[in-house]
């Protein structure tokens, strides 16, 4: 995991965020380990179609 998505993670746990956008699978494991709720690009797309 590249630091862009380590500091992505630290500050959605220090905000407390809603949601997480991630893609990359590392990234999302270690999220999904720290119980943040997670979505990608595709996600945000279905969601906007919808």
């Amino acid at each position: 995991m590249d630091e862009g998505e380590s500091s992505v993670i630290a500050l959605a746990l220090e905000l407390n965020a809603d949601w997480l956008i991630i893609d990359e699978q590392l990234g999302r494991q270690t999220a999904t380990a720290y119980n943040l709720k997670i979505t990608g690009i595709l996600g945000i797309l279905i969601d906007v179609i919808n």
